[in-house]
């Protein structure tokens, strides 16, 4: 793919199950590569201790059901933490999200490919990430919304 952009849809329905949608805009050329499940790989290996205490690292999304103690993915203190409270620790579990209110975690990289205008000092990359409703109401909410008087 050439000139591309991803576009990568999660689309959460109200039974639980996540619909995943994978786009690219560009031009076509075809290249096999491997992949880990993860469109943003971690140079480090999983025995380096800052990869234990972040292994959410090899995946794009996680999804657990919502618990008032799990708030921080690479654990409560993440410089000491041993990965016993993180967020690959609550994965885990292997909860069930059906019917119930839920965190979505979503980790996001990017592979920055160097051009002349980047050095000395690289001036700026973007990534972004959007949340947007998708047939979550019956129809628009701003339509009962009462005229100005």
């Amino acid at each position: 793919m050439g000139n591309y952009d991803y576009s990568i849809d999660y689309v959460f329905q109200q039974d639980g199950t996540i619909r995943v949608a994978v786009g690219a805009t560009g031009i076509d050329a075809v290249k096999g590569v491997a992949s880990s499940g993860s469109y943003a790989n971690s140079l480090l290996t999983p025995d380096d201790p800052p990869f234990r205490r972040n292994a959410y690292l090899a995946y794009q999304l996680c999804v657990t059901p919502y618990a008032p103690g799990e708030r921080y993915a690479g654990g409560h203190y993440a410089m000491m933490s041993d990965g016993s409270d993180t967020l690959d620790t609550w994965t885990a579990r292997d909860r069930a999200i059906g019917s119930r209110d839920i965190v979505a975690w979503f980790t996001m990289g990017f592979h920055h490919i160097p051009r002349m205008e980047d050095w000395p000092v690289m001036p700026t990359h973007w990534s972004s990430f959007s949340l947007m409703p998708r047939n979550f109401f019956a129809n628009n909410p701003a339509l009962t919304v009462p005229n100005e008087r």
